[in-house]
């Protein structure tokens, strides 16, 4: 799949025929990000193995490409392909969330995960979030375009406090 590269260790493997076996000994994936709202244009966010053996990062990505190389999409085309033959129609972001949503109601309260915390934003918050914990001040988080809006920045602090409780005495 086109912009998905798994890495074992430091070396990085982009998604092809011999995916299944590289999925399954991975412990970070890549996507690439060519077209994305609220952040930089042409990005990789790295993200890492979970201790969940169901819902970790590498998992769900994994089981995607696996899903869509089985449907006889060609590796190059992007993650959210079909395969139907009436071309690549876009995820839309409410599409993510409705699913994301729909996947918390069976498993959440085993993995405690609570439905109302699921946004499509989640992902693309994640570097403001990280800046921030990091104490990046808001400013500088819209220079570098890792968010802009100030309603997104405003849940960003508030999600943050309670994290850096522990950081700040």
């Amino acid at each position: 799949m086109r912009g998905i590269t798994f890495f074992i260790g430091d070396r990085r493997f982009p998604s092809r025929s011999d995916t299944p076996k590289i999925i399954s000994f991975s412990n970070f994936v890549a996507p690439f990000f060519n077209n994305q709202n609220n952040a930089v244009r042409s990005e990789s966010m790295v993200n890492g193995q979970s201790f969940n053996n169901v819902a970790g990062p590498v998992i769900i990505v994994g089981k995607r490409v696996l899903h869509v190389l089985a449907h006889g999409t060609a590796t190059d085309a992007p993650l959210e392909s079909t395969g139907d033959g009436a071309g690549f129609p876009w995820i839309q972001s409410t599409q993510i969330t409705r699913a994301s949503r729909a996947t918390a109601t069976i498993h959440g309260k085993r993995l405690g995960v609570n439905l109302l915390d699921i946004s499509n934003h989640s992902m693309g918050s994640g570097g403001a979030m990280a800046l921030l914990v990091d104490v990046v001040g808001e400013e500088r988080i819209k220079m570098l375009r890792r968010w802009r809006s100030d309603v997104m920045m405003h849940h960003l602090h508030t999600t943050a406090h309670p994290v850096l409780q522990g950081f700040t005495e």
